[in-house]
């Protein structure tokens, strides 16, 4: 069964007297395309408990804001944590964003097959292929033992990525292993994955591992 809770938030522009009246900026942002589910997801981020690993179903057409909405909380809150990116090279991650997050390690595993050369740092580990999930799941323990802290999260994006390049039961496998290996850890875990029919028997798989599937949805 699985525990499918959804976030609404309804954005209302409110003028009060003696309020500051809203820049032309500022209102532009507001009623934006996008706005709405960024707020969702900023919103629902607050409410997860540390030590639990949440599966976000997300819509494709929301999906490219979820990785800047999630970095960018995390590192307002000025917590460390590992972003696993199966999706977009870690170069392309950082341009989006408004400053580098510096307590925020990567663990990059699409980089390779753009045919860029990139090497190791204090910042990144590069992984040959998203098919080499042992080197990935080593990786990411690597790098979240590297963090001193007792507050952490871990970003995967994307659940959905994986299954391009991988079977199912593998995917299915290698979630679980990196879920038991944080069990114990103080770690929020944030799964990414595209709304699909198509990956519907992977979701109820997930959901017995994880502590809870949400879709994110607008208000």
């Amino acid at each position: 069964m699985v525990n499918d809770t959804t976030t609404a938030v309804n954005s209302t522009i409110v003028s009060s007297k003696g309020g500051a009246a809203l820049s032309d900026e500022q209102l532009t942002d507001l009623l934006r395309p996008g706005k709405e589910f960024e707020n969702s997801l900023s919103t629902l981020v607050k409410t997860l408990s540390m030590g639990t690993t949440n599966l976000l179903i997300v819509k494709l057409k929301d999906y490219s804001s979820a990785p800047h909405v999630l970095l960018s909380y995390f590192a307002a809150q000025k917590m460390p944590g590992v972003y696993v990116s199966i999706n977009k090279p870690y170069a392309d991650i950082v341009k989006t964003l408004s400053a580098q997050p510096t307590q925020t390690q990567f663990v990059d595993a699409i980089t390779a097959l753009t045919g860029m050369g990139a090497d190791d740092n204090a910042t990144v580990t590069y992984i040959d292929s998203p098919l080499a999930l042992v080197e990935l799941n080593l990786a990411i323990s690597d790098r979240l033992k590297g963090l001193v802290s007792n507050q952490k999260f871990l970003i995967l994006d994307s659940v959905s990525t994986l299954l391009v390049y991988n079977t199912p039961q593998s995917v299915e496998k290698f979630c679980h292993t990196v879920i038991a290996k944080n069990r114990s850890e103080n770690v929020v875990g944030l799964f990414l994955m595209i709304e699909s029919e198509d990956h519907r028997d992977v979701v109820e798989t997930l959901a017995q591992f994880v502590d809870n599937v949400i879709a994110v949805k607008q208000g």
